[in-house]
């Protein structure tokens, strides 16, 4: 999936997004949506969960593969 910004407008008040890698290990890249170049890697192992707060969502946009 390329990078996108996920619609907070439909979260509940002081809610985020939870990804969980399921099986195997998975590539989570964040982008800077003022900043293109500002770019940030993580590796999900298998069976780990990534939480992104209103504060992340609101800077960043994910991409996951």
């Amino acid at each position: 999936m390329g990078f996108h910004a996920d619609q907070m407008d439909i979260l509940e008040a002081n809610t985020g997004i939870a990804i969980i890698s399921l099986r195997q290990t998975r590539a989570l890249r964040f982008r800077n949506l003022q900043n293109n170049e500002q770019i940030i890697d993580y590796e999900l192992v298998a069976g780990s969960l990534f939480y992104m707060t209103p504060e992340i969502l609101g800077e960043m946009e994910a991409c996951y593969s």
